[in-house]
């Protein structure tokens, strides 16, 4: 009898430290009742029961259930209603004393979680302040720490990206070489490093919003997140589209950015895989390949302008002048990701958050245990078969760029841009991105090995 009890109550546990209603059938029902509260926001989207309908409704079930599983876009052919837009709201400082109060009022406001808020040229009321001269390399090397190192990327021209941990008088000198001669593009891209480490850097930069608006400057310091950096030269970058679990307050400090905001309710469409800590990226696609069907807002951003965007909102970024510098610093926070209005995306969130808090601990492990564990990778081709394709450069700005293995043994193998219509052709299935299909006519296919890398690095260890 005792025995018996003892088996009834432990069937009554679905996993350790559970309560007693925790059982296996509880927890389906649960997910049941669950399940269309959380799917509501997509099911009033579109007309009830319409063929769009039954794509969206299934195309977010299957990505919040399917979790091991890349799940395929839908068919562009099915997005007949637009039933999602993006406004833009911008605010002028040099003109309206309450700029700033406005924009603090919207920004991490779920009531604007469409709205895309913008402050125009910040500089107009605090013209000598100590941000705006960073446009240049020789004003970086006169007042920053050039022996802190840093993540960056160097990508020499029709090779393969390499990640260099180095010293920033390094990066600048990388940077700025590749400018001059465009046989190479380096940059620093989502460094979350940069403003916490350069003291100078740090100082400036929250002094500077504690001078224009001691209630923004409270909002930042109160935010407690990591920031992320940008130092990049001309027009040589550009990313494709993406989208990310945090907000984001984004300053553009050096050169201008064009932004394509796509509203996060359109991801069904887009092709997007799951990177390792939550966000959601695409295999170099931009938004104006998908036939047109996508709505999108335009934005730029010149120095002096601040931006504020919600989460998940697809978009991808350029830069626009091709003679100087560029440098961003935005500061995303932290528990942003929480706030999102629409609900399948809360819960993406949340379940999310084990592979958050993992990589955020593999990050600050490898910080304190080893240098070799953040060190950028020496880049090659092998380990890239499952995912056979990178950002390249072409002389002129990132490209799709595949590999080919040749040799396993000695790493050799062959690199290519891909061929032209690549986008429209893996979104409707017709091509698999691990298929080789090199651009021969508007390219040429370079055959790459170690040896390159253990040449070119040499001199950053």
């Amino acid at each position: 009898m005792v025995d018996k009890e003892k088996s009834s109550q432990s069937s009554g546990w679905f996993c350790c430290g559970c309560p007693s209603f925790c059982t296996l059938t509880n927890f389906v029902i649960f997910l049941l009742l669950l399940y269309p509260y959380v799917i509501y926001d997509a099911t009033k989207l579109t007309p009830m029961f319409s063929e769009q309908w039954f794509a969206e409704v299934g195309w977010w079930t299957k990505f919040l259930m399917l979790r091991g599983m890349e799940v395929r876009p839908l068919p562009i052919s099915k997005l007949k209603h637009h039933h999602s837009s993006l406004k833009v709201k911008e605010f002028f400082p040099e003109r309206d004393s309450e700029a700033f109060t406005s924009f603090l009022s919207m920004a991490q406001d779920p009531k604007y979680d469409d709205t895309i808020l913008i402050v125009r040229n910040v500089w107009a009321n605090y013209t000598d302040n100590p941000l705006q001269p960073f446009n240049n390399v020789k004003h970086f090397k006169a007042h920053c720490d050039m022996s802190q190192h840093y993540n960056a990327y160097h990508i020499p021209k029709n090779r393969p990206p390499e990640r260099m941990w180095t010293n920033f008088s390094n990066i600048l000198d990388s940077v700025d070489e590749g400018g001059k001669t465009n046989d190479s593009a380096t940059a620093m891209i989502f460094d979350i490093g940069f403003l916490e480490s350069d003291s100078y850097m740090k100082e400036q930069y929250y002094q500077f919003w504690k001078t224009l608006s001691p209630d923004l400057h409270k909002r930042l310091l109160k935010i407690k997140s990591s920031s992320h950096t940008f130092l990049y030269w001309g027009k040589q970058m550009h990313t494709s589209q993406h989208a990310a679990f945090v907000a984001d307050y984004f300053l553009q400090i050096s050169n201008t950015k064009q932004w394509k905001f796509a509203h996060k309710t359109y991801m069904p469409y887009f092709g997007f895989k799951r990177s390792d800590f939550g966000s959601v990226y695409t295999g170099h696609y931009m938004i104006d390949d998908y036939e047109g069907q996508i709505p999108y807002e335009t934005v730029y951003t010149r120095p002096g302008d601040l931006m504020y965007f919600s989460t998940w909102h697809a978009h991808e970024v350029a830069n626009m002048e091709p003679d100087k510098l560029g440098f961003a610093i935005g500061i995303r926070p932290g528990l942003a990701w929480t706030s999102t209005s629409f609900s399948p995306l809360s819960l993406y969130n949340l379940m999310s958050l084990p592979l958050i808090l993992h990589y955020a601990a593999r990050r600050t492990l490898a910080g304190f245990f080893s240098e070799d564990q953040v060190r950028g990778k020496k880049g090659h081709c092998i380990g890239k078969y499952d995912n056979p394709f990178d950002y390249g450069f072409n002389g002129t700005t990132l490209s799709r760029f595949d590999y080919r293995l040749l040799d396993p043994k000695t790493g050799k193998c062959e690199y290519s841009q891909r061929e032209w219509g690549f986008q429209k052709k893996e979104v409707s299935g017709e091509w698999s991105e691990s298929e080789w299909h090199p651009d021969t006519k508007q390219g040429e296919i370079f055959t790459y090995d170690l040896a390159y890398t253990e040449k070119a690095w040499a001199k950053y260890d």
